[in-house]
């Protein structure tokens, strides 16, 4: 066909990524995720400095940040965080966009949105260009680590306050050029100062979809089982934690949200749900702990044996009453003949 084997194989690299820009029409149609390294702070951790990690949920079409957040680690935790922090500030969304991270193809972030009705779609492996919004925003945040590295930040919050100044007053304030290519595209007018992305979100036609706040926090609880042991307690993270003495030598569902796994919720058909507490322990031991009634040790108060007895002997006396009752009325009958 005339082709020469490098044609062939740059035809062959194109196929392979979705390398096609696209840009949905409306706000919260799609969310994409990524998380990108911070600076170093000079904050002591287990004897060396800590690194911060960014995780951020950009909408696609106006390309308004709705959550961004620096953390200490890269756990999948700080994933489910950002979007939990989406759903709460901008409502439901129909889908989101990953890449292949070990934090994005985790179970738990699946299982949460799809609770809320939320497609999870992932990006062609090694495909950079198919999150080019992501990576073009990764270049302003690029911006402002260098310029935060003249600030003195030593924690995290504060790094973060520089962060959300920095989002609101010059990021989401200043003309996008993605916004205003997507319009030109479609042969429509854009102002001459060009299109923010504030002004994207805020006049986009599109009505923002809110849930339950209490329905959005339990789609992001982790669900774990525990078994009580003889002290009424439950092992969790190397620390023990008090449930009911009903519950011993029961396995229990324990739900927690994972960066506050301090309050654990205790769930059993047999009993109502209810937060464990942490296990105290006091000066003396309570040798009288108080059990339900049907594992106390308690006297009867009748024998049911001799209750059973007098029973069937009063139906024999009735028995013999009647026997004795149909002698006598043969014998009248006999008398009368």
């Amino acid at each position: 066909a005339g082709f020469g084997t490098e044609h062939l194989r740059i035809y062959k690299e194109a196929r392979e990524s979705s390398s096609k820009r696209f840009c949905k029409p409306h706000r919260m149609m799609l969310v994409q995720g990524d998380i990108k390294y911070g600076p170093i702070l000079p904050i002591e951790k287990n004897g060396a400095k800590v690194k911060t990690y960014l995780s951020s949920a950009i909408d696609d079409h106006s390309r308004y940040v709705i959550a961004s957040k620096f953390y200490d680690n890269q756990e999948e935790a700080i994933v489910e965080d950002t979007f939990h922090t989406v759903l709460l500030r901008a409502g439901k969304f129909d889908s989101c966009y990953f890449d292949n991270g070990s934090q994005y193809i985790a179970r738990q972030i699946k299982i949460s949105l799809s609770k809320l009705g939320i497609r999870v779609s992932h990006a062609p492996v090694r495909s950079g260009k198919s999150k080019g919004k992501v990576e073009k925003f990764h270049q302003v945040v690029d911006k402002f680590i260098r310029e935060v590295k003249l600030k003195p930040v030593k924690t995290l919050d504060e790094l973060n306050r520089w962060w959300t100044i920095y989002l609101e007053e010059y990021y989401h304030k200043d003309p996008h050029e993605g916004i205003a290519e997507y319009y030109q595209s479609l042969n429509s007018p854009v102002p001459p100062d060009g299109i923010t992305p504030l002004q994207e979100w805020n006049r986009d036609s599109r009505e923002l979809c809110f849930i339950d706040v209490n329905v959005v926090a339990e789609a992001f609880l982790h669900h774990e089982c525990r078994r009580v042991d003889k002290g009424a307690c439950i092992q969790f993270r190397g620390r023990r934690d008090e449930t009911k003495a009903s519950l011993i030598g029961q396995y229990v569902e324990i739900a927690y949200d994972p960066l506050n796994p301090i309050a654990l919720t205790i769930s059993h058909p047999s009993v109502p749900t209810f937060i464990a507490q942490p296990l105290k322990m006091s000066a003396y031991c309570n040798q009288k702990t108080v059990l339900p009634a049907a594992m106390q040790t308690a006297k009867p108060m009748t024998s049911r044996r001799l209750d059973g007895l007098e029973a069937r002997h009063n139906e024999t006396k009735a028995m013999i009453a009647d026997a004795i009752s149909f002698a006598d009325y043969g014998k009248e009958r006999q008398n009368n003949v």
